[in-house]
């Protein structure tokens, strides 16, 4: 049934002759006051055309409809809302019409989403998709009326209040009647928006009109299905659960996932059918034609994430007062208890199912777990979409930032619970031949998300754990882990370490805890073990230490008395300390250590090797008291270093928090998971020296509140028994590496592999640097050197100086990546600060990265590039941009066109120092490129990623000058004509003359594709309008300095 469209004539016409734009307002004028006094458009059974109102034929209205109601409850808002003597003042300043429709009250959101429900799919159709018979006369007036005013819209090209601009210019309406032209406006624009917002959503959503929903219920079947695993009268009961102490509930908890309170929105969940698939679980709960709002779509979108995605899997009816206890600290919630207790008692009903090794049940159980797995698929999808504002079905009810954050990722942990649950403990016997649920959930996100998810939850627990007092500092390690999002809520009902008091860390920062940082070590002061005492310090002989360093040997000290006994360390077994310089344990021999803290240290160094007691006595080697402040031998201690944790018959940790909040066998110890979380956030577990010092001890010893624990030994399980169900050992990954090293050859095997890759080695070293700082960046390469490839050479790092000392940390890396020569093609694609130093411009200033970009840049798994003196050379894609492309420096983004194809881009470049500009150039050409540089080889896999990819921007340089390198032609036109070199390794290149391109460095960014372009294209054109264009990328041996 066709209802007007746009008016015939220009926008310029509608608000000038008075008579086609007016005319239509003037109509769904009268049709709304009418309305309002309770009589109804009969409407007519042939085509809709008038221009008056006495075209309609008008009846009263027979019953008081939900619309009606809906319609009157509007009006009244508009009322008091805006008051008789302000209105005037409010509709000319344009205010409610540029208010979002979440902040008017539910009643206009519910009429806009039923005329949204009742009109075609296309953005501003305007025809109804039922009979009138169908419909109420209420609805049918306000359905009349919008269209009318749509064609008012159309004609103005969307301007805000186009209703109100035609009658104010026209003149033609009285004050008294500017309520009803303000409800007009704010639900055309209302629906229009709901349109827009309608068509753009991607298929994954659960929302009744989304591609995925419209699929699955085209046919009835696939809302309901029968259910024919459990006897019909089978019904949960809260009795039957195991009960919340139950140890097994927090075995799960720990090893498998542990789901948070969920808030609960409200939805009717009890009475319907059950549904096997989750949008089936909506269609059933949303009839069309019933009267929903925004906010009752969000709470439905809620149930079926929740309860709808349990009955779906477990193909029972779930009560909601099984799950739904009532309020929480003001909030009526999902339980997450209640939900484990919930999951914990299907697993053991379906420990009585029969045994799938008949060939019907075994089809029958493969046939589930696929349905399983397909089902916390669609889950994972439709958070996702959730997840990103445009089509958030949350964000559109009213629901804040905040709080859809805190509900999606709530919901995440229940499917996250769900997955591991399947995939780590039904499958070790029931579903192992079912390949959809052997991949775990971190893995599937990521390779099939766009990262919403993870993102979120990292920044949902950063903030959740930061208001309980945790230290910003400690979290990115913890978050930076594959499965950090499994213990989540186990980290929130844990208590933070706290040294004085509870608010200590307010001021502290991710990149730095500003508590445990020594600022300034000319005012630094090691602490004695009890703040009130006041002993004398206690140092070496320093000739004695000097002596043996001088020899390239270990000193290592005894405490006899009040004396350290000086001796070489092979003579003796003794013990290496490991401990972190902020907590006060730091200092050097010539000044030495408290008494009091030397009578500590030495007396958990006797219980460690209680038989040295009665021969030479218990020595222990220590930084604080074996490493002189004289540059020169502190130097050769260092290069000792790892001799000396390796030579170690013990290591042994002493950290205050761990010291503190760990215990093996004390009353209500702490279990073995908490305490792997434990050591994973301790500040000994976030320096950058603590790495070798871990890896390299042959025992390693922690100090617990209750004695000197070995976890390998008493805590932890084996590597083969924890992964995939023990997801807390991910926390403290150094525990894995050890347990590999115990039957490899050597440490380097276990990082490099069989073939001790150098790439294998760097981006595994680069893996375990991920958290950790050092207060010293110059001290990072240093710190590690043990680890990194054999061809890296601690004395050649030692070596190198600095420009009076401001840039030794650059000159260090640089002095690495020679040593290594052949470098992966990836490492100048992380996203990091550059070294600013001549032909290095490319190169990351740290391998310690703040984000996971540096992930997968070391590997080698895109080959490798020669490392030079003046440059990297390698075989990259290059695209040119035919001219001189300028990266605006308060806005950083910059819009191209792909030649080929016409297609537009959005590049970003990022905002972070040393990233978007070579902190080696004072002037401004380090902000202009000519030409991209790409790591992949498919430049048509761009269209198809939903992030886009990461790009080099570059300026093309001849002896210093940017410009063109001689030898390639001058044209704006394809670079087929470019030469280029095919050879893929980066000895071969420079052994046949190098490279056909010389490139500068300018920025590492993000390009991402502009699927649908609208009016924001235009804030992004440069100064001259003109969009610059992007040939086809082409093979190219590059030199990237």
């Amino acid at each position: 049934m066709s209802l007007p469209s746009s008016p015939v004539g220009s926008a310029e016409s509608v608000i000038t002759d008075g008579r086609t734009g007016v005319t239509h307002t003037l109509i769904a004028l009268c049709i709304l006051h009418k309305l309002a006094n309770g009589f109804s458009v009969k409407f007519p059974e042939v085509g809709l055309e008038p221009h008056t109102d006495t075209d309609f034929e008008f009846v009263p209205v027979e019953d008081l409809d939900e619309h009606y109601v809906l319609y009157h409850a509007c009006l009244r808002y508009l009322e008091s809302a805006y008051p008789l003597g302000t209105l005037f003042d409010s509709i000319i300043s344009n205010k409610p019409f540029r208010t979002p429709l979440t902040a008017f009250p539910p009643c206009f959101g519910a009429l806009v989403n039923s005329l949204a429900d009742m009109m075609e799919n296309d953005a501003y159709s305007t025809s109804l998709t039922c009979e009138s018979p169908a419909l109420s006369r209420s609805f049918l007036s306000i359905a009349i009326a919008i269209a009318f005013s749509n064609a008012v819209y159309e004609a103005l090209q969307g301007n805000e209040g186009a209703n109100t601009i035609a009658l104010v210019r026209a003149g033609q309406v009285g004050l008294q009647n500017w309520w009803y032209i303000m409800f007009l406006d704010i639900v055309t624009q209302g629906w229009r928006n709901e349109r827009k917002w309608r068509n753009a959503l991607g298929v994954a959503s659960l929302v009744p009109w989304s591609d995925i929903t419209m699929d699955e219920t085209t046919s009835a079947a696939s809302i309901t299905i029968q259910m024919n695993v459990w006897p019909k009268d089978l019904r949960p009961q809260l009795d039957d659960f195991p009960s919340p102490d139950c140890p097994q509930l927090e075995y799960d908890r720990w090893r498998l996932a542990c789901p948070a309170d969920i808030r609960w929105l409200g939805a009717k969940h009890d009475g319907y059918a059950l549904s096997d698939t989750l949008a089936g679980y909506i269609a059933l709960r949303r009839q069309k034609g019933a009267v929903r709002s925004f906010q009752d779509d969000a709470a439905l979108w809620l149930s079926a994430m929740t309860f709808g995605l349990l009955e779906a899997i477990t193909r029972l009816p779930i009560p909601e007062s099984i799950l739904v206890p009532g309020e929480h600290e003001g909030e009526t919630i999902i339980s997450g208890v209640r939900l484990s207790r919930f999951i914990l008692w299907f697993k053991h009903l379906c420990a009585r199912l029969p045994s799938p090794q008949r060939p019907s049940v075994c089809r029958e159980h493969l046939d589930y777990g696929r349905h399983v797995a397909q089902l916390l698929r669609d889950a994972l999808g439709a958070l996702e979409a959730e997840m990103i504002s445009s089509s958030s079905v949350l964000v559109r009810s009213g629901v804040s930032s905040a709080e859809r954050l805190d509900i999606c990722c709530s919901v995440a942990m229940m499917i996250s619970y769900l997955w591991t649950t399947f995939h780590a403990d039904f499958t070790l016997t029931r579903w192992a031949a079912v390949p959809e649920l052997q991949q775990p959930i971190y893995e599937y996100l990521e390779r099939n998300s766009c990262g919403m998810i993870t993102n979120g939850i990292s920044l949902w627990c950063t903030e959740k754990l930061v208001a309980r007092g945790w230290c910003p500092n400690a979290l990115p390690a913890l978050c930076a882990r594959p499965a950090f999002y499994f213990v989540v809520p186990n980290l929130l009902r844990l208590t933070p370490y706290n040294r004085d008091h509870p608010g200590e860390h307010a001021r502290c920062r991710e990149d730095a805890c500003l508590l445990f940082t020594v600022a300034d070590e000319d005012q630094y002061v090691p602490r004695h073990v009890d703040p009130a005492c006041r002993c004398s310090y206690i140092k070496p002989s320093q000739e004695d230490v000097q002596g043996l360093l001088s020899q390239g040997r270990i000193p290592i000290v005894l405490l006899i008395g009040e004396e350290l006994q000086v001796r070489s360390a092979p003579a003796v077994p003794y013990v290496a300390i490991s401990h972190v310089w902020a907590e006060g344990m730091g200092s050097t021999t010539e000044v030495g250590l408290p008494g009091c803290m030397v009578r500590r240290i030495g007396g958990l160094v006797q219980r460690l090797l209680p038989d040295a007691a009665t021969g030479a006595g218990a020595f222990w080697w220590m930084d604080s008291l074996c490493v002189p402040g004289v540059r020169g031998q502190r130097k050769r201690a260092i290069g000792l270093m790892a001799q000396t944790y390796r030579d170690a018959a013990k290591v042994l940790v002493v950290d205050d928090s761990i010291r503190t909040m760990c215990s093996a066998t004390l009353p209500g110890a702490s279990l073995p998971d908490e305490t792997l979380v434990r050591i994973g956030v301790s500040r000994w577990m976030r320096r950058v020296w603590t790495l070798q010092e871990a890896l390299l001890a042959r025992e390693l010893y922690f100090e617990f509140k209750d004695g000197l624990v070995n976890v390998e030994e008493h805590l932890l399980p084996p590597l083969t028994l924890a992964l995939g169900a023990f997801p807390a050992r991910h926390e403290a990954p150094i525990f894995d590496v050890r347990e590999k090293r115990r039957t490899a050859r050597s440490l380097n095997s276990v990082l490099g592999g069989d073939d001790g890759e150098d790439s294998m080695m760097m981006e595994n070293v680069v893996r375990l640097l991920r958290g950790r700082r050092t207060t010293k960046p110059e001290d990072e390469l240093v710190a590690i050197a043990s680890l990194l490839p054999p061809r890296v050479k601690l004395d050649a790092l030692l070596a190198t100086s600095g420009v009076d000392g401001r840039d030794l940390a650059q000159r260090r890396m640089r002095v690495l990546l020679l040593q290594l020569r052949d470098v992966p093609r990836a490492v100048p694609f992380c996203v990091s600060p550059r070294l600013a130093l001549p032909g290095f411009a490319w190169a990351p200033r740290l391998l310690v990265q703040d984000e996971e970009s540096a992930m997968g840049t070391w590997d080698g798994a895109h080959g490798t590039a020669v490392c030079g003196e003046d440059g990297l050379v390698g075989e990259y894609l290059f695209a040119s941009c035919g001219r001189g492309v300028e990266i605006p420096g308060k806005v950083p983004v910059v819009l191209l066109r792909d030649r080929l194809t016409g297609g537009l881009y959005v590049l970003t470049a990022p905002s972070l120092p040393g990233l978007s500009k070579d902190a080696g150039d004072a002037d401004d050409t380090a902000a202009v490129f000519d030409g991209l540089l790409f790591l992949n080889r498919k430049w048509s896999t761009l269209g198809s990623q939903t992030g886009g990819m990461y790009c080099l921007a570059v300026s093309t340089v001849a002896d210093g000058v940017t410009t063109r390198t001689p030898g390639c032609r001058q044209s704006s036109g394809s670079l087929s004509d470019w030469p280029v070199e095919t050879t893929s390794t980066g000895a071969s290149l420079v052994g046949r003359g190098g490279a056909s391109l010389t490139v500068k460095y300018v920025a590492c960014c993000p390009l991402a594709t502009m699927p649908h372009p609208n009016g924001a294209v235009e804030s992004l054109l440069p100064s001259d309008g003109v969009v610059p264009w992007i040939e086809a990328p082409v093979k190219t041996v590059v030199k990237l300095v």
